[in-house]
């Protein structure tokens, strides 16, 4: 038979606040707050959608943040746009170990 297809090229997962929202609107002093308040891509990751709501809501009304209109939801699509690729690296090597 012919040998199997080369795996999809993987993409790198985030490792800083910066690569995490590279792409979504969120401006560099709302990563800045987001870094002083103690979030890193990990802890972002792992909330919930309520706390992610918690977050935003404290930023606003604990912190003063300005948030633009978009960046509350750019803010929200990273992280879960980051929790899918890592779920789905999480699959894929699930299915590849399972092929061994």
């Amino acid at each position: 038979p012919p040998p199997p297809p080369p795996p999809p090229p993987r993409r790198r997962d985030a490792k800083t606040l910066d690569e995490l929202f590279k792409d979504y609107g969120v401006r560099i002093t709302t990563l800045a707050k987001m870094a002083e308040m103690g979030f890193t891509v990990q802890t972002l990751v792992n909330m919930t959608d309520q706390e992610l709501e918690d977050v935003i809501k404290t930023m606003l009304e604990g912190y003063h943040v300005e948030l633009l209109v978009g960046e509350k939801y750019g803010i929200k699509s990273a992280i879960r746009a980051e929790r899918k690729h890592l779920e789905d690296d999480l699959e894929r090597q699930k299915s590849s170990s399972k092929a061994q």
